[in-house]
């Protein structure tokens, strides 16, 4: 779980009702209150996901991820941006990364399975 942060909690529920745009915004405000923190960075990127914004998204998740490299969630996030972009093979490696901290998570292992289905 994400350290309690403001903006954090409202940001991942904004994202559970696909308010892509509010989202971005409080994770905004969540980063300038804490630059270094890695969770709202990754929210950062799911919200930019949404409206087809794959470059920023994957800049946003790639910091999440320098700042901290166990974030299993970023790093299955980052996957996802990959295989928006056809990246298959790099969507792969991204899953490898996230099971490498969270090995017992379903749905990267599912992603993992549908981006190596999908490179064919």
């Amino acid at each position: 779980m994400a350290p309690s942060c403001p903006g954090n909690e409202r940001s991942a529920a904004l994202n559970s009702f696909g308010n892509c745009l509010q989202v971005a915004e409080v994770a905004d405000k969540a980063i300038q209150y804490d630059p270094k923190n890695s969770y709202a960075r990754n929210n950062k990127g799911v919200a930019l996901i949404g409206p087809g914004n794959y470059t920023e998204a994957l800049k946003a998740v790639e910091m999440s991820i320098g700042l901290k490299p166990e974030n299993a969630l970023a790093w299955s996030n980052k996957g996802v941006v990959l295989r928006l972009q056809g990246r298959y093979e790099y969507a792969i490696l991204a899953t490898v990364q996230a099971l490498k901290y969270d090995p017992r998570n379903v749905l990267i292992w599912y992603n993992k399975a549908r981006y190596a289905a999908l490179n064919g």
